[in-house]
C-alpha cells in the first residue's frame, strides 16, 4: 500500500511541474488600466504552440466618463481587436513562473461624446510589452502584463502604457 501512494504522490507532483502544454486553445479575460486614466476590460482566444511560444486574438474596451458643473456629461470611449504574439522564459524547468515578452498589432476606434453629439474615428495600433505568468494549476494561469501602445488614427498618432490583470484558462 506505500507503493502506491508513494507512487500516488509522485504522479501528483509530476503533473503539478509539467511544463505549459503544447498545441491547446485558451480564453482570456482580464481588467486594463491605461495611464491616461481609461479603466476597461479585455476578452479573447489564445493558441499555445508549446511551451515557449502563443498567439492570442483580443478584444480591448475602455472609457471614461465625467461631469461637469452644469450637468452636462463628457466621456470617451476606445475599443479594440489585435493580434498578439507572446514569447515566454521559464524561471525553471519546473517552475510555474514564466516572464514573457509580447508584441501586436490591431485595429482601435475611438468615440468622444460632449453630451450632445458623439463622433468616432478609427486607426492601427502597435503594442509591446511583457509580464509574468503564474501556472496556478494545469487549466489555469495568472498573468500580469506592462504595455505599451501607440494608436495612429487619421494621421495623428498618440501613446498609452496599460497595466492589466488576466484570468488564462485552458480548454
Amino acid at each position: 500500500m506505500n507503493v502506491v501512494r508513494a507512487a500516488a504522490v509522485a504522479t501528483a507532483l509530476v503533473f503539478a511541474a509539467l511544463p505549459a502544454r503544447a498545441g491547446e486553445l485558451y480564453g482570456i479575460i482580464g481588467g486594463d488600466y491605461f495611464s491616461s486614466g481609461l479603466e476597461g476590460g479585455d476578452i479573447g482566444l489564445g493558441w499555445q504552440f508549446d511551451r515557449f511560444y502563443s498567439v492570442e486574438l483580443n478584444v480591448t474596451a475602455a472609457g471614461a466618463r465625467a461631469e461637469d458643473d452644469y450637468g452636462d456629461t463628457y466621456g470617451v470611449a476606445v475599443a479594440s481587436v489585435t493580434v498578439d504574439g507572446y514569447g515566454f522564459l521559464p524561471l525553471g524547468r519546473f517552475s510555474p513562473v514564466s516572464l514573457f515578452a509580447t508584441a501586436g498589432l490591431g485595429s482601435a476606434a475611438v468615440a468622444a461624446s460632449d453630451g450632445y453629439e458623439t463622433a468616432g474615428v478609427s486607426g492601427a495600433t502597435v503594442r509591446a510589452g511583457g509580464g509574468i505568468d503564474w501556472r496556478v494549476s494545469y487549466r489555469a494561469h495568472l498573468r500580469l502584463t506592462g504595455r505599451y501602445q501607440t494608436v495612429s488614427i487619421a494621421g495623428i498618432a498618440g501613446s498609452d502604457a496599460t497595466a492589466s490583470a488576466q484570468v488564462v484558462l485552458f480548454f
